[in-house]
């Protein structure tokens, strides 16, 4: 009866490690590690030589034991997209969905580590074929940053959770306490002053801007164009630094206004946050706009990455376009123009003032950024604010580009 005993015994700590509940992804391996170990133990075949012959676990079988410790999903949202959804799985330490391919194959070899690559892709097409269905979460009151999903309602930060299907984050943390950190002659309050030359109104959509940047939820539709008169050192750029910051490197991309409708361009800025479009010629002649019309509200756009099948997705961004001189449009509908607020740089710095540090060390500095984002996190507006300027601009704008 001993024997039977320490089966029984075995079988209920093999239980009880089954309902383990990984925590961090350096568990979740080990985990895995294990569970591999467990099968390849108890399905060991004795040959009639009596000798013992290692057996490999089947894709089936990797697969089955995947989904016990890891969440997949493909995320869309409707029926066509799920289709040609790729397999997504949730990073514990990130608190985010990943479509890293990579990274779900060594979750694989984790588990076998002599899977050929053709099992590889067949275990991936079982976790894809099962996996759960997921609509991204769009709520303009969560925001999910650098330590944890603001809620907007309570005014708390909760911590990271599969039930939210975000697949980007904004890098920097929420830090309740920040306070404004001042740099030896520098404070961004004063700098946003002096941008807007004590408008207030246009204080209010510098700082608008940096909100949308971190939700692009909360105001759909409206993209923002920086314009200098190409005179140089107006701080356009460095503000445009700020909001890449902000937002983290890997939540935004370079694209132009003339990029939008270029195929493989628009591929290439899917999934970010922030959209920035530097220096633009003023001379370029926007023939169609009708791509970069489609991002800024949110409808669909087809897209054709290379070497892949085209699909048709949306953009949930913000867009930023800086440029000297206003741009030129084929399309002057209003239905494009009431999309654009612009903010114009007219202050020039001269080169004693123009501080080197302000954007090599102080936008970059983490303090700063934990304020701007306890700043523009809670703020709240349905609409963003139309200044006098960008109403003038938006006119010269009409008139310019009428025939």
């Amino acid at each position: 009866s001993n024997n039977i005993d320490d089966l029984l015994d075995k079988a209920t700590k093999q239980q009880e490690k089954q309902k383990q509940k990984p925590v961090t992804m350096s568990q979740l391996f080990s985990i895995l590690k294990e569970q591999g170990q467990n099968w390849r133990d108890e399905h060991v075949k004795v040959l009639k030589n009596g000798e013992e012959k290692i057996q490999h676990i089947p894709p089936r079988t990797i697969a089955d034991i995947l989904k016990r410790y890891v969440i997949f999903a493909v995320i869309g949202k409707k029926e066509k997209d799920f289709e040609k959804a790729n397999l997504a799985y949730y990073d514990l330490d990130a608190g985010i969905y990943k479509y890293n391919v990579t990274n779900i194959q060594k979750l694989i070899i984790a588990v076998e580590r002599s899977t050929s690559i053709k099992q590889r892709r067949e275990t991936m097409e079982y976790l894809r074929l099962e996996a759960q269905r997921k609509h991204p979460t769009e709520s303009r009151n969560l925001i999910i940053v650098g330590n944890g999903v603001f809620n907007k309602n309570t005014k708390k930060l909760e911590p990271y959770n599969p039930r939210y299907i975000f697949t980007s984050k904004i890098s920097t943390n929420y830090n309740p306490a920040a306070q404004e950190p001042n740099f030896k002659d520098w404070s961004l309050s004063e700098w946003f002053k002096d941008i807007a030359e004590n408008d207030k109104e246009k204080e209010t959509l510098l700082w608008q801007s940096l909100a949308c940047a971190i939700n692009p939820n909360l105001t759909p539709d409206v993209a923002i164009f920086l314009v200098d008169s190409g005179q140089g050192r107006t701080g356009k750029s460095t503000f445009e630094r700020l909001l890449e910051n902000l937002v983290g490197i890997d939540n935004h991309a370079p694209l132009k206004l003339k990029e939008f409708e270029e195929d493989f361009k628009l591929a290439n800025a899917q999934g970010v946050k922030l959209i920035i479009g530097d220096d633009n010629n003023p001379n370029d002649y926007n023939k169609t706009s009708e791509n970069f019309k489609r991002v800024a509200t949110g409808e669909n756009v087809l897209i054709n990455p290379k070497g892949q099948p085209p699909f048709s997705t949306q953009f949930n961004c913000f867009i930023v376009q800086s440029m000297n001189g206003l741009p030129r449009f084929k399309d002057d509908s209003d239905a494009l123009l009431r999309r654009i607020k612009i903010i114009k740089f007219n202050h020039q710095y001269n080169d004693k003032t123009a501080n080197k540090d302000i954007k090599e060390k102080y936008i970059k500095d983490k303090r700063l950024l934990e304020w701007i984002l306890s700043k523009v996190i809670i703020m709240d507006f349905d609409f963003m604010t139309d200044t006098e300027e960008s109403r003038q601009e938006i006119k010269e704008l009409k008139i310019a580009n009428d025939p």
